[in-house]
C-alpha cells in the first residue's frame, strides 16, 4: 500500500496534519448534523463515526474499514453494538443518513474539483 509510519511530539497538532484535518472535518459533520447545536454529539458520534468507517473513498476504492480488515462490514456486528432493538433500528437510519450525506459532499466536491482544475488549466 506504500504507507510511511512517521512519528510526532505530544501536545504539538501542527506536527499532525493529517488528523488534525479529520478531527475539523468530523466536527463540522457533526455539527451540520444538528444544525449547529452540538449539544447532542455524544449521541450521534459513534453512528458517524461507523458510517464514516464504512463510506468508501473513492481514491482508494474501499472504505477505511475494509483496508483496515480486509473486509466489509457484516450487519450481524451492528446488533453486537446496539443491542436493544429500538437502538438498532434508530442507530441503522442514523447510519444510512450520515453514509448517504458522506457519499452526496464526496460528490459535490469531487465536481467543485474538478471546476477549479479546468479554471487553472484555462489560464
Amino acid at each position: 500500500m506504500n504507507s510511511r509510519y512517521t512519528t510526532t511530539s505530544t501536545y504539538h497538532p501542527q506536527s499532525n496534519g493529517t488528523t488534525e484535518r479529520f478531527n475539523k472535518t468530523f466536527i463540522k459533520k457533526l455539527a451540520k448534523m444538528f444544525g449547529g447545536d452540538l449539544s447532542k454529539w455524544s449521541e450521534m458520534i459513534e453512528p458517524a463515526r461507523f458510517a464514516y468507517n464504512t463510506t468508501p473513498i473513492s481514491s482508494l476504492k474501499a472504505s477505511p474499514f475494509k483496508i483496515l480488515y480486509g473486509r466489509d462490514v457484516y450487519d450481524f456486528r451492528m446488533e453486537e453494538m446496539v443491542g436493544k432493538e429500538s437502538c438498532h433500528n434508530k442507530t441503522l437510519d442514523d447510519i444510512d443518513r450520515v453514509r448517504k450525506e458522506l457519499l452526496n459532499k464526496r460528490k459535490r466536491d469531487k465536481k467543485g474539483n474538478c471546476f477549479i482544475e479546468r479554471r487553472q488549466t484555462d489560464r
